[in-house]
């Protein structure tokens, strides 16, 4: 019996050994095909870092490897990692792909990474995973991120969009971007250790709506930064019509609908959303409409409540858009208000 087992271990031992001397070919190529993604996608200093960190490795032609990458099998193993990497997503070859391609793989690499499927988890063992504050620090809630798909679906479905120019890939990351940005400004301005997104903090995503587009003669006549607006507001009514009542746009005098509750309490009150509110703070002046938190516990109780607080806001903006209430803008503040309100007082300024 030990004879047997001194035997297979020695046969194992001379198999280790004559693996150290057949090497996998490794995954050595230039960076010119980082360059390429880096300036075609033009990610923040603070993103790119991330991606080199946590992505280069296995999803480009330029794996820095670790000094146990020369020991067989792991060798094999990060071999075919690599390769099956690649296969997926390789921004070394960044400019073969398509621009339907690079959408898809720009939507499929923030899926995998806001859902923490990457990087995988024996990466991260091995190198460390991404900080938990950077998770943490600012919420974004699934509603965010799904309007902030649709604002992209809507753009290159817009009238006012050149169809032939297309919507660049980039636009969906440099909005999240603005996002981020203008979450992190208050987290500095309030001083607090946690904010969530809001829907008021899309018109930060403005710049990057504009810059990412091409806009036909009508667009143009409309003005860049109003296409913009336009193209929230429609992706806010796909996403209301998905969760809430649709809203008529004739109504039967006498006849009460779902929002008249809420349209009448603006008959003699109105609500301002500032964007420096704590997440409290915003809340509670939410709370304090009792129309608008029956009607969002009403179609979206069974929602986070993160996302119950961006229903609240996506119920104002729908009413909004469909003129049954008024809202106005400022540097500081977003203001809900009776429907014709801001006109009257306007005419007699």
């Amino acid at each position: 019996m030990n004879k047997k087992l001194k035997f297979v271990g020695l046969l194992l031992l001379l198999v280790f050994v004559v693996m150290q001397f057949v090497r996998p070919e490794k995954n050595k190529g230039g960076t010119e095909g980082i360059t390429t993604f880096k300036n075609d996608t033009k990610p923040s200093e603070e993103v790119f870092m991330i991606l080199k960190q946590n992505c280069f490795d296995c999803h480009s032609d330029s794996t820095k490897y670790p000094w146990y990458a020369e020991i067989a099998p792991i060798s094999y193993w990060l071999a075919d990692h690599v390769k099956e990497a690649k296969g997926d997503f390789n921004m070394s070859a960044w400019e073969m792909y398509s621009t339907k391609k690079k959408d898809h793989k720009l939507e499929e690499l923030i899926e995998e990474v806001e859902e923490g499927e990457m990087p995988l988890e024996s990466y991260a063992w091995i190198h460390g995973k991404l900080s938990k504050e950077d998770k943490e620090t600012i919420l974004v809630p699934e509603l965010a991120k799904n309007l902030l798909e649709q604002v992209a679906f809507t753009a290159r479905k817009s009238e006012y969009v050149d169809a032939k120019s297309g919507v660049s890939a980039r636009l969906t990351i440099s909005a999240m971007e603005n996002l981020m940005a203008a979450a992190k400004l208050r987290l500095i301005e309030k001083e607090v250790a946690k904010t969530t997104i809001r829907l008021v903090d899309f018109m930060s995503i403005i710049p990057s709506i504009t810059g990412k587009i091409e806009l036909v003669y009508e667009g143009e006549q409309e003005g860049a930064d109003e296409v913009a607006k336009i193209l929230i507001d429609n992706a806010v009514m796909i996403q209301f019509g998905q969760l809430f009542p649709r809203i008529s746009k004739l109504e039967k005098e006498g006849v009460k609908t779902p929002y008249t509750d809420l349209i009448d309490w603006f008959d003699n009150n109105f609500i301002e959303l500032n964007y420096t509110d704590t997440d409290d703070e915003f809340f509670t002046s939410l709370q304090s409409i009792k129309p608008l938190v029956a009607i969002v516990e009403e179609h979206a109780s069974k929602l986070s409540k993160e996302d119950q607080t961006f229903c609240m806001e996506l119920v104002l903006w729908g009413l909004t858009v469909h003129n049954k209430l008024d809202k106005s803008e400022n540097n500081t503040a977003f203001k809900f208000d009776s429907a014709g309100i801001n006109q009257y007082f306007n005419r007699n300024n």
